[in-house]
C-alpha cells in the first residue's frame, strides 16, 4: 500500500538523512529533511484514516470525540486480530507525524488518540506488528515527562514484554528500546548493549529480515556516537 511505502521511506531514508545533518551541525538541511518526513507521515496518516473511515462509518465521530469514546468504539468494533491492520498502521503514521511536529499543540494534542489505537491493538494481540505496537507504547511511557504521569519503569516493562513475545527476533524493538527509553533514562550500558545486540545478531528469518536490516543500519549509525550521549 502507498501509505506503508510513505511510512517506510520516511523512517528508513528521510529520518536518517535528518539525523546525519543534525550530527554534522547542518540545521538547515536537518529542518528540510524533517519537513519531508513530516509530509510523508501526514500523507500516510490521511490515507490510512480515510481507509478506516470508509469501512467504519462511526470511526470519524469516535476520533473527533474524547479518548474514552474512541476506546469504547474500538472495543466494540475491532475485537479480532483480523481487524487490526488499519488501526495499527494509522497509529504508526500518526505517532510518527507527531514525532516530527515538535511542539505544535494541534498535533501533540492528538497523541492520546494514537496511543489509544496502539493500546487496543496490543490488548487484542500483544505481539502485533512484530512487537512494535508494544514498543510504541513503551516509548510513549518512557518519553512522557514524569510530572504528567510518564514512567521509565512502565515503558521498560513494555519493551521487555515485546522482546519476550518476539524471542528478541524483531530488532526494531531493540532499536526503539535504545533510542526512546534507554537514552531518555540516561542508561548508557543498556543503550550500548541493545545496539550491539542488533549488530551481533544472525539472520532471524524472512518475516523480519527487511526490518532487521533497517535496524542494523540505524544501529551502525548510532553506536559510534554513544559515548557522547552519556
Amino acid at each position: 500500500q502507498l501509505s506503508r511505502a510513505y511510512i517506510g521511506y520516511a523512517f528508513t531514508r528521510v529520518e536518517l538523512l535528518m539525523e546525519r545533518a543534525e550530527l554534522d551541525g547542518n540545521m538547515q538541511e536537518a529542518d528540510y529533511q524533517r519537513a519531508r518526513a513530516r509530509r510523508f507521515y501526514e500523507h500516510a496518516r490521511g490515507l490510512l484514516q480515510h481507509a478506516v473511515e470508509v469501512d467504519d462509518g462511526g470511526f470519524a465521530a469516535a476520533v473527533a470525540g474524547d479518548v474514552e469514546g474512541l476506546e469504547g468504539h474500538l472495543a466494540s468494533n475491532y475485537p479480532e486480530v483480523d481487524d487490526l491492520s488499519g488501526l495499527y498502521w494509522l497509529g504508526v503514521a500518526w505517532g510518527s507525524l507527531i514525532g516530527m511536529a515538535g511542539d505544535e499543540p494541534d498535533l501533540v494534542a492528538d497523541l492520546p488518540l494514537a496511543v489509544a489505537l496502539m493500546e487496543h491493538v496490543s490488548r487484542v494481540k500483544p505481539a502485533y506488528g512484530q512487537g512494535l505496537a508494544l514498543a510504541f507504547l513503551g516509548g510513549y511511557w518512557c518519553q512522557l515527562p514524569a510530572m504528567v504521569g510518564g514512567s521509565i519503569e512502565k515503558g521498560s516493562a513494555l519493551f521487555e514484554k515485546a522482546l519476550e513475545l518476539t524471542d528478541r527476533r524483531s530488532h526494531q524493538v531493540q532499536l526503539q528500546y535504545a533510542r526512546r527509553c534507554a537514552l531518555n533514562a540516561m542508561d548508557g550500558d543498556l543503550y550500548v548493549s541493545l545496539l550491539e545486540e542488533i549488530l551481533e545478531a544472525s539472520d532471524a528469518g524472512n518475516d523480519v529480515r527487511l526490518a532487521n536490516m533497517v535496524a542494523r543500519k540505524r544501529a551502525e549509525f548510532y553506536l559510534p556516537g554513544a559515548h557522547e550521549l552519556f
